[in-house]
């Protein structure tokens, strides 16, 4: 069994790492030991939480591999320094968490997966969308063949923006900057659509895209994209929508096989049913998620520890999959064309 029981958290600009906490509690034998952050706030901020010392506080990540002894990191930081900061954990040996999207390109992606297959170490792409028991469900019931061979995926997530809905102004900066985040709410938004279609379907043969500054205009990225995946051999098609302009509820999901289909109800509370081809719905139910393995860094803890592969949206694999489909896509739009991937 792999030792996991000193952590490092590693950037506080992601606001999602403030969700988790909380459950980390939970895991035996695992302290979270010592963050790094370039901004003292959020420092003070984490400090309270946790009630580290404040010699457990650092501006600068290689200062803190290098003082402290530790067997894996989080990694909370911009999207554009995933890459550069999961080589250094590797190097040293330190198992790595990254919260989604997985890097700002599919260069990056091979980097970080480079850097943990040279150094054994274990990388996870976190994606909250795992830990919901509803969708897992649904994913369940797709899986096990109950509506028959997929032929086509819709998948919509989004909100009327980062700064509107509350999110830190540590976290929103970055996601409207696409040098940091690598473009806007098509890389923010279609990466769950992505990674969730690339679970179904795999890779796609074919990506074409559109976006714009449809609403938000004084925006330096773009506030709604739209991908569309072509799969040649397995007959499908996945449309993909990501938005920061939505006023209300904007996550919807449908799912349709040759025996029946699975869609998402439009409001909150969100409800997943299926349509057979009898006409009648049902309901799907929950996924029973171990209670080791509900959240993610218990999750994280539990497969390290234990050497099990990392499966489904979490598994860099798949990450990197998705990647390279918002890759494609913002390919596609730049060149006004479908891109085929090689």
């Amino acid at each position: 069994m792999a030792t996991l029981n000193r952590l490092g958290i590693i950037g506080l600009v992601h606001d999602h790492i403030w969700n988790y906490l909380a459950a980390a509690k939970d895991v035996q034998d695992l302290e979270i030991a010592c963050v790094a952050d370039s901004n003292p706030p959020l420092l003070r901020k984490i400090q309270k939480q946790l009630g580290l010392k404040g010699s457990a506080l650092y501006a600068d990540a290689s200062t803190m591999l290098d003082n402290e002894k530790l067997d894996g990191c989080l990694v909370f930081t911009e999207s554009c320094r995933h890459a550069e900061i999961t080589e250094l954990c590797a190097r040293r040996g330190l198992h790595v968490m990254v919260e989604k999207p997985m890097a700002l390109n599919v260069a990056h992606a091979e980097r970080m997966m480079r850097a943990a297959k040279e150094n054994n170490v274990r990388l996870m792409v976190n994606f909250p969308t795992q830990w919901n028991a509803e969708l897992m469900g649904v994913f369940e019931a797709v899986q096990s063949g109950r509506i028959g061979r997929v032929w086509m995926t819709h998948f919509r997530e989004g909100h009327k923006g980062p700064r509107e809905i509350g999110c830190s102004e540590y976290f929103w900066k970055w996601l409207y900057d696409p040098e940091k985040n690598g473009g806007g709410a098509l890389v923010d938004f279609c990466v769950y659509g992505a990674s969730m279609t690339a679970l179904l379907l795999g890779r796609p043969n074919r990506i074409s895209a559109a976006s714009g500054k449809l609403v938000k205009t004084d925006l330096a990225a773009e506030d709604n994209g739209v991908i569309t995946a072509q799969y040649d051999e397995k007959r499908a098609i996945a449309v993909i929508e990501g938005t920061w302009t939505q006023v209300g509820q904007g996550n919807n999901m449908s799912i349709f096989g040759e025996l029946g289909s699975i869609a998402s109800t439009p409001f909150p509370p969100k409800e997943y049913y299926m349509s057979a081809a009898s006409g009648g719905l049902e309901k799907i139910l929950p996924a029973q998620l171990p209670p080791h393995e509900d959240k993610p860094i218990k999750y994280f803890a539990h497969r390290v520890r234990n050497d099990i592969p990392f499966h489904g949206l979490v598994n860099p694999e798949n990450a990197r999959i998705a990647q390279e489909m918002l890759e494609a896509g913002l390919r596609s739009i730049e060149l006004r064309r479908e891109v085929a991937l090689g």
